[in-house]
C-alpha cells in the first residue's frame, strides 16, 4: 500500500509505474487477497490527494503500513449505480462530528480481522443537501475510533453481515446502520461531494472535525 505513498507519511514516494510492478504480484498470485492492499491504497490515495494534515497524519502511516486496511462504502440496496438517490444520511453532532445512519451494500474488504482497523469511506448526504449527485458528501468512517495520541479507542457502530440471496449462492456485505465517524470531506461544488462518477481523484478536501466515542 506504501509503494507510491506520500513519503512524509511514511510512503515510499514510488511512481505508479513501480507500484503497478507490485500490485501485478500482488494480484496475480491472488486476485481475491489483492483486493484488500487495492481498496487501501485507493483509500490512501483520496486521503493524501484531498485530506487535511489531521487526516494525513492521523490515518496515511497506518494504512501505508498495512496495520490498517480501507474500504469504499457507496453504493444501497434500492440504488445500484445511482448514486444521486442513496439515502445515508450525515446528521452534525454538537463536537463537530456527524452522525451517519444508514445501509451500504457490495462492501469489499467491510469486516475483517486481517488489520487493526478499517477506514471507510462513506458517501451519504447532510440534511440540507440538495437532491440529486450534487448533494453527496464523503465521510470517513473508522472500525475503532483514533484517540488524539494514535490509539485505538472504542469500536464504532459500524457492523457489516453477509446476507444471502434468494438464488442461494449471491453474497451481500451490508454496512449496517448507525455510523459514527470522525471526519467529512466536503465537497468543492458548493459544499456537496462527487458526482455519481465517483472516482478517487473526485474526493474534495475535509473540513477540521474531531473524533467522538462509538454508539457502543
Amino acid at each position: 500500500m506504501g509503494v507510491g505513498g506520500d513519503p512524509e507519511y511514511g510512503g515510499m514516494g514510488m511512481p505508479k509505474a513501480v507500484s503497478a510492478q507490485v500490485e501485478e504480484m500482488v494480484n496475480a498470485a491472488s486476485l481475491s487477497f489483492g483486493l484488500y492492499p487495492m481498496l487501501t491504497a485507493g483509500a490512501c490515495l483520496a486521503i493524501n490527494a484531498h485530506g487535511n494534515d489531521e487526516l494525513k497524519r492521523t490515518y496515511l502511516p497506518n494504512m501505508y503500513a498495512g496495520t490498517w486496511a480501507g474500504s469504499m462504502c457507496l453504493t444501497e440496496p434500492h440504488a445500484g449505480t445511482d448514486l444521486g438517490i442513496i439515502r445515508t444520511r450525515a446528521v452534525p453532532a454538537a463536537d463537530g462530528s456527524y452522525e451517519v445512519t444508514g445501509t451500504k451494500i457490495f462492501i469489499t474488504g467491510g469486516e475483517h480481522d486481517l488489520t487493526e482497523n478499517i477506514i471507510h469511506l462513506v458517501l451519504a448526504k447532510l440534511p440540507d443537501a440538495p437532491a440529486g449527485p450534487k448533494g453527496i458528501s464523503l465521510l470517513l468512517v473508522p472500525k475503532f475510533m483514533v484517540n488524539a495520541d494514535g490509539s485505538l479507542g472504542a469500536r464504532n457502530g459500524v457492523s457489516c453481515r453477509l446476507d444471502r440471496a434468494q438464488d442461494g449462492h449471491s453474497g451481500l456485505c451490508h454496512l449496517r446502520n448507525e455510523l459514527r465517524f470522525s471526519h467529512r470531506l466536503p465537497g468543492g461544488r458548493g459544499q456537496q461531494g462527487p458526482g455519481s462518477h465517483v472516482h478517487h481523484d473526485e474526493l474534495r478536501a475535509p473540513g477540521r472535525r474531531r473524533s467522538r466515542p462509538g454508539l457502543g
